[in-house]
């Protein structure tokens, strides 16, 4: 699948389901997420441990193995936005997005003339070197390719959802819990009754502007909670908590069993 293939699903009304690379800068990562069926890559720049070299490599890997890969940044200038969808990322993930204007700038960063002001690259690894066609159709397809996620995180965001969901260009409405629930002063509530009814305001303003909403959650639980309240962008938990959730349980399986002397 690529980022326009994504794009096409959501449109389309259709769930899709991933998950987040937090930790690990090994390529072969990617090909395991894409070999057990996840539909697109969230990798974490904003907290994990990744430069600029790690990010195109496991781009460059991800657009071979066919699953799209977003790049959380970890700001909104040109530096973060601009050059992680240079050296190949199918799209951005922008944190703390609070205000129309923030999502403005994302948007300015992330897409070419006449939409945005991104500069131009455009026979590098985003157009796989291969960069047919005149400048203004390729600008006209990338900036139609891209793939822009506005994470909502906050009680400022939510106060300002119509003007953000105005603002062209923003494919997916994407809830941090752990955040969106600590601005409300209720930290790791996510079903409380209140983080829940703030949160379906994000799914609901998403609708009225043809907009997906999404949430990264911890568990496949959450995630069919929230795909059964309308949501169709869905984030299960990290490559980081795979291992350690399935090593518990490993561990746990092996002592329980285990034989007094």
């Amino acid at each position: 699948m690529t980022g326009k293939e994504l794009k096409a699903k959501l449109q389309a009304g259709e769930a899709v389901f991933g998950t987040m690379i937090g930790q690990t800068r090994s390529p072969n990562v990617v090909q395991m997420l894409k070999a057990v069926g996840m539909d697109f890559l969230l990798l974490d720049t904003e907290h994990g441990p990744f430069n600029m070299e790690s990010v195109s490599t496991l781009s460059r890997t991800a657009r071979g193995a066919g699953i799209p890969l977003i790049v959380r940044v970890p700001g909104h200038t040109s530096d973060y936005v601009s050059r992680t969808l240079d050296i190949g990322a199918d799209g951005i993930m922008a944190p703390q997005v609070h205000t129309a204007e923030q999502a403005a700038q994302v948007i300015r960063w992330a897409k070419y003339q006449p939409v945005g002001q991104r500069g131009l690259a455009l026979g590098g690894p985003a157009s796989d070197y291969q960069a047919h066609g005149s400048a203004e159709e390729i600008m006209r397809d990338r900036n139609e390719d891209t793939f822009i996620i506005i994470q909502i995180e906050s009680r400022q965001a939510v106060a300002n959802l119509e003007g953000i969901c105005a603002v062209p260009g923003i494919d997916v409405l994407l809830i941090g819990p752990m955040d969106f629930s600590a601005s409300h002063g209720k930290p790791g509530q996510f079903e409380d009754p209140e983080i829940v009814r703030e949160m379906v305001k994000v799914v609901e303003a998403g609708k009225q502007h043809g907009v997906a909403s999404g949430i990264h959650v911890p568990t496949v639980e959450l995630c069919r909670a929230w795909r059964d309240r309308g949501m169709t962008f869905l984030t299960c938990t990290s490559e980081a908590g795979m291992i350690m959730t399935e090593g518990a349980r490993i561990v746990q399986a092996f002592r329980s069993d285990e034989r007094p002397a």
